[in-house]
């Protein structure tokens, strides 16, 4: 018979793992015993969803020889967020937390390095543990993972080797995209260079070969009144439009088609004081206002025109060669 996906989407799927634990729980308990170092959790007694007040995906409860309690937690991940916060709020509640994915190696790196006790467990390995389950690779096939995808295009991309002692990090953005951010070195000033590469727009396309993605990089900004203000009532030139300056004489002059640079001219910001950016890219920028997009609390720098994912790698070559030079520039 052809299993055809019946378990479509990521609740659907951590509740039948838990009725498949709580039919025959033998060879996944060995798993994660072997996976945590532990001679025996205990034995079996209970299985739960989202329980805790932290809302574990799978909780499973174990009696030890003394009678205590024993609490393992299975935190199961396809497309939605592997978030810090959520990982303490559930190692906190649990004796020994485990993260269940599709793709090991596609774990953040922040993963090992901050939570050591929580080993990744792929989903093959887990539905190995089961005789004839339920749960097939249909299933989680079935389940569209684009952001989970271009997360994993991230994570391989070692950015942190080519720009040494940079923080450079990936996270989902405002929007609950991914995004690699980038940050450097305080610059002579206390400043720093920001930015990120990150999918264009608001929303997410649901198959990655109608992915685009961008570049942006900024100079650190403070929303106030000495970096924004009425460019007709003062003649004082702010210091992220010098930056910019620098960036378009010392980088980017000659080199925006190789570069990527969009020409679109900035947004305007509705927030005060930060409605002063446009005007004073026009006063002082003149033809190369272009450079001022970003965010007026955060960063102000260009974009890059949108790149679909395949050419991933030649955008995050365009940023290390765009933020490298800029940070050289600034720092003499």
């Amino acid at each position: 018979m052809y299993t055809s996906p019946i378990f479509t989407s990521e609740p659907m799927v951590t509740r039948a793992l838990a009725a498949e634990v709580r039919h025959y729980g033998e060879q996944l308990q060995a798993l994660l015993e072997s996976r945590s170092g532990m001679e025996s959790f205990g034995t079996l007694r209970r299985v739960q969803c989202e329980a805790t007040p932290a809302r574990v995906d799978v909780l499973l409860e174990f009696e030890r020889a003394d009678g205590q309690l024993f609490l393992v937690g299975l935190e199961a991940k396809f497309d939605h967020e592997l978030s810090r916060e959520q990982l303490l709020r559930e190692n906190d509640a649990v004796q020994r937390l485990f993260v269940i994915l599709q793709d090991p190696d596609c774990a953040p790196r922040w993963l090992a390095e901050e939570f050591p006790t929580v080993p990744v467990v792929s989903w093959h390995d887990v539905l190995g543990c089961f005789p004839a389950s339920r749960i097939t690779m249909n299933d989680l096939d079935s389940i569209r993972t684009p952001k989970a995808a271009v997360e994993a295009r991230f994570h391989r991309l070692r950015l942190d080797e080519q720009l040494k002692g940079w923080s450079i990090e990936s996270r989902r953005n405002g929007s609950g995209n991914p995004s690699i951010v980038f940050e450097s070195p305080k610059l002579p000033d206390g400043r720093t260079l920001r930015g990120q590469i990150q999918v264009a727009g608001r929303g997410m396309q649901r198959r990655t070969e109608d992915v685009r993605l961008e570049g942006h990089m900024g100079i650190s900004v403070i929303e106030d009144d000495s970096n924004f203000f009425d460019p007709a009532q003062s003649p004082t030139v702010p210091a992220w439009i010098e930056s910019l300056k620098t960036l378009q004489r010392e980088v980017l002059d000659g080199h925006e088609e190789r570069l990527l640079i969009s020409r679109r001219a900035p947004g305007n910001s509705l927030r005060n004081p930060g409605q002063w950016k446009k005007a004073l890219a026009s006063k002082h920028l003149g033809r190369d206002a272009h450079l001022a997009k970003g965010y007026v609390d955060w960063a102000i720098g260009p974009k890059t025109l949108p790149v679909p994912l395949e050419r991933l790698d030649d955008l995050a070559v365009i940023t290390v060669e765009v933020f490298g030079r800029w940070f050289a520039a600034e720092s003499r």
